[in-house]
Protein backbone atom coordinates (compact mmCIF):
# COMPACT_ATOMS: atom_id res chain seq x y z
CA UNK A 1 0.00 0.00 0.00
CA UNK A 2 1.38 3.33 -0.85
CA UNK A 3 2.57 5.63 1.67
CA UNK A 4 4.00 9.10 2.21
CA UNK A 5 5.33 11.80 4.63
CA UNK A 6 3.66 15.11 5.02
CA UNK A 7 4.77 17.68 7.61
CA UNK A 8 1.65 18.84 9.78
CA UNK A 9 2.30 20.72 12.88
CA UNK A 10 5.71 21.25 12.37
CA UNK A 11 6.43 17.66 11.97
CA UNK A 12 6.88 14.48 9.99
CA UNK A 13 3.91 12.14 9.95
CA UNK A 14 3.45 9.06 7.98
CA UNK A 15 0.28 8.53 5.96
CA UNK A 16 -1.24 5.44 4.18
CA UNK A 17 -3.14 6.60 0.58
CA UNK A 18 -5.51 4.04 0.21
CA UNK A 19 -6.75 5.47 -3.05
CA UNK A 20 -3.40 5.22 -4.29
CA UNK A 21 -1.26 2.32 -6.53
CA UNK A 22 -1.92 -0.46 -7.89
CA UNK A 23 -4.55 -2.28 -6.19
CA UNK A 24 -6.59 0.24 -4.77
CA UNK A 25 -7.73 -0.44 -1.27
CA UNK A 26 -10.78 2.06 -1.78
CA UNK A 27 -12.27 0.75 -4.99
CA UNK A 28 -12.73 -2.74 -3.01
CA UNK A 29 -15.37 -0.89 -0.79
CA UNK A 30 -19.04 -0.47 -2.89
CA UNK A 31 -19.08 3.62 -3.24
CA UNK A 32 -22.42 3.69 -1.22
CA UNK A 33 -20.04 3.35 1.69
CA UNK A 34 -17.66 6.18 0.54
CA UNK A 35 -20.37 9.11 1.68
CA UNK A 36 -22.02 9.98 4.61
CA UNK A 37 -25.10 12.98 5.18
CA UNK A 38 -24.11 15.24 7.69
CA UNK A 39 -25.62 18.24 9.66
CA UNK A 40 -24.79 21.14 8.26
CA UNK A 41 -24.92 25.09 9.07
CA UNK A 42 -28.28 25.41 8.35
CA UNK A 43 -29.19 22.42 10.95
CA UNK A 44 -27.39 24.18 14.20
CA UNK A 45 -29.00 27.82 12.53
CA UNK A 46 -32.91 26.22 13.02
CA UNK A 47 -32.09 24.59 16.06
CA UNK A 48 -30.67 27.73 17.60
CA UNK A 49 -33.67 29.72 16.30
CA UNK A 50 -36.01 27.48 17.75
CA UNK A 51 -34.09 27.56 20.92
CA UNK A 52 -34.67 31.11 21.10
CA UNK A 53 -37.93 30.89 20.06
CA UNK A 54 -38.89 28.56 22.68
CA UNK A 55 -36.59 30.21 25.80
CA UNK A 56 -36.38 33.57 25.10
CA UNK A 57 -35.02 35.22 28.34
CA UNK A 58 -32.13 32.00 28.42
CA UNK A 59 -28.64 31.99 27.66
CA UNK A 60 -27.73 29.71 24.86
CA UNK A 61 -24.63 27.81 24.61
CA UNK A 62 -23.11 26.05 22.01
CA UNK A 63 -20.11 23.64 22.44
CA UNK A 64 -17.65 21.43 20.24
CA UNK A 65 -16.07 18.20 20.84
CA UNK A 66 -13.21 16.80 19.04
CA UNK A 67 -13.27 13.28 18.31
CA UNK A 68 -10.82 12.42 16.47
CA UNK A 69 -8.98 10.05 18.81
CA UNK A 70 -12.80 8.20 19.01
CA UNK A 71 -12.62 7.86 15.01
CA UNK A 72 -9.07 6.07 15.29
CA UNK A 73 -10.55 3.37 17.36
CA UNK A 74 -13.04 2.04 15.80
CA UNK A 75 -12.25 -1.78 15.59
CA UNK A 76 -11.52 -2.83 11.75
CA UNK A 77 -12.59 -6.81 10.49
CA UNK A 78 -9.72 -9.16 10.78
CA UNK A 79 -10.09 -10.02 6.70
CA UNK A 80 -9.90 -5.98 6.38
CA UNK A 81 -6.36 -5.42 8.57
CA UNK A 82 -4.23 -7.50 6.47
CA UNK A 83 -5.15 -5.02 3.98
CA UNK A 84 -3.75 -1.85 5.56
CA UNK A 85 -0.42 -3.97 5.74
CA UNK A 86 2.60 -1.35 5.42
CA UNK A 87 6.18 -2.45 4.32
CA UNK A 88 8.57 -0.36 6.56
CA UNK A 89 12.09 -1.40 6.36
CA UNK A 90 11.82 -4.65 4.84
CA UNK A 91 8.86 -5.15 7.70
CA UNK A 92 5.30 -5.15 7.60
CA UNK A 93 3.35 -3.16 9.75
CA UNK A 94 -0.45 -3.47 10.38
CA UNK A 95 -2.92 -0.41 11.45
CA UNK A 96 -5.70 -2.16 13.77
CA UNK A 97 -7.77 0.60 13.72
CA UNK A 98 -10.18 2.84 11.81
CA UNK A 99 -7.85 5.23 9.02
CA UNK A 100 -8.89 9.00 7.86
CA UNK A 101 -8.04 7.71 4.21
CA UNK A 102 -10.45 4.78 3.91
CA UNK A 103 -13.46 5.01 1.59
CA UNK A 104 -15.62 3.48 4.48
CA UNK A 105 -13.70 4.95 7.64
CA UNK A 106 -16.91 7.72 7.63
CA UNK A 107 -19.57 5.50 7.19
CA UNK A 108 -17.93 2.80 10.31
CA UNK A 109 -17.21 5.76 12.48
CA UNK A 110 -20.83 7.76 11.98
CA UNK A 111 -22.61 3.81 12.51
CA UNK A 112 -20.66 4.06 15.58
CA UNK A 113 -21.48 7.51 16.35
CA UNK A 114 -25.30 7.33 15.95
CA UNK A 115 -25.55 5.68 18.73
CA UNK A 116 -24.28 7.56 20.85
CA UNK A 117 -26.06 10.64 19.92
CA UNK A 118 -29.84 7.78 20.17
CA UNK A 119 -28.24 7.36 23.80
CA UNK A 120 -27.85 10.87 24.53
CA UNK A 121 -30.97 11.73 22.95
CA UNK A 122 -33.47 9.22 23.84
CA UNK A 123 -32.00 7.83 27.42
CA UNK A 124 -30.49 11.26 28.21
CA UNK A 125 -32.86 13.77 27.09
CA UNK A 126 -30.45 15.57 25.38
CA UNK A 127 -31.96 17.96 22.56
CA UNK A 128 -30.60 19.34 19.30
CA UNK A 129 -27.67 17.28 19.49
CA UNK A 130 -25.88 17.65 15.51
CA UNK A 131 -23.34 15.74 13.92
CA UNK A 132 -20.54 17.18 12.02
CA UNK A 133 -17.34 15.19 11.00
CA UNK A 134 -14.67 15.07 13.39
CA UNK A 135 -16.63 16.95 15.71
CA UNK A 136 -20.02 17.52 17.69
CA UNK A 137 -21.68 20.41 17.98
CA UNK A 138 -24.59 21.09 20.41
CA UNK A 139 -26.87 24.06 22.33
CA UNK A 140 -27.66 23.95 25.67
CA UNK A 141 -29.81 26.41 28.03
CA UNK A 142 -28.59 28.05 31.27
CA UNK A 143 -31.19 29.64 33.49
Amino acid sequence: MPHHVVEQHGKLMLIVNQSFGKHLLNSQIPLHKHSIKLDGMQALGLALCAARAQFPHCQIVVFKSDVKGAYRLIPMSPYWKPLQATKIDGRYHIDRNNSFGGGASGHLFCTFYLLVLWIAKYKQGIDDLLAYIIITAAQGLLP
